[in-house]
């Protein structure tokens, strides 16, 4: 079902989606990983994991000194 409030538009049932992606994605990279392993390559998937958990929290961080920010401001 979709909703418009504030000119913006939301879908209901977006967030199960999102987790069944989720899931998805992590039983092929497990795979992946486990192929790579098993060729003598497994360092390749700790090398990808330590990239993506780099710009993970690096936006999580940017995320919330922008929230500090406008909490300073509003005060």
């Amino acid at each position: 079902m979709i909703t418009i409030k504030e000119n913006t538009v939301q879908w209901k049932g977006c967030g199960t989606l999102k987790i069944v992606l989720i899931i998805i994605a992590s039983i092929f990279v497990l795979a992946a990983s486990y192929f790579l392993y098993e060729n003598s390559l497994g360092s390749i998937p700790f090398l990808l994991a330590s990239f993506i958990l780099f710009f993970l929290v690096r936006r999580m961080s940017k995320k919330s000194k922008l929230e500090e920010r406008k909490d300073t401001q509003g005060k």
